[in-house]
């Protein structure tokens, strides 16, 4: 889902301290996208296997998540090596 660019938005609620984000369904790709929030303490999904906080649509937007911290901090040093020498 991650590599299938399935993870349409994703953004920061702060107040909440949260990741929202909504990801599209794998079977019905046309149908709503599923609405997840991810935190350090628990993660919750408005699909089936979401209660359990083990479905991939959680697991898709930590990936994602991941990829855009890894790349941000990338491109920083990226830049500071450019600049400082």
């Amino acid at each position: 889902m991650a590599n299938a660019n399935h993870v349409v938005v994703c953004g920061l609620d702060k107040q909440a301290k949260n990741e929202v984000a909504y990801v599209l369904q794998s079977s019905a790709p046309n149908d709503v996208p599923h609405h997840v929030e991810v935190n350090l303490s628990n993660s919750t999904c408005s699909c089936r296997a979401g209660a359990s906080e083990q479905c991939k649509h959680i697991c898709a937007v930590h990936i994602y998540v991941y990829r855009l911290v890894v790349m941000s901090y990338n491109v920083v040093i990226f830049y500071l090596m450019f600049v400082l020498t």
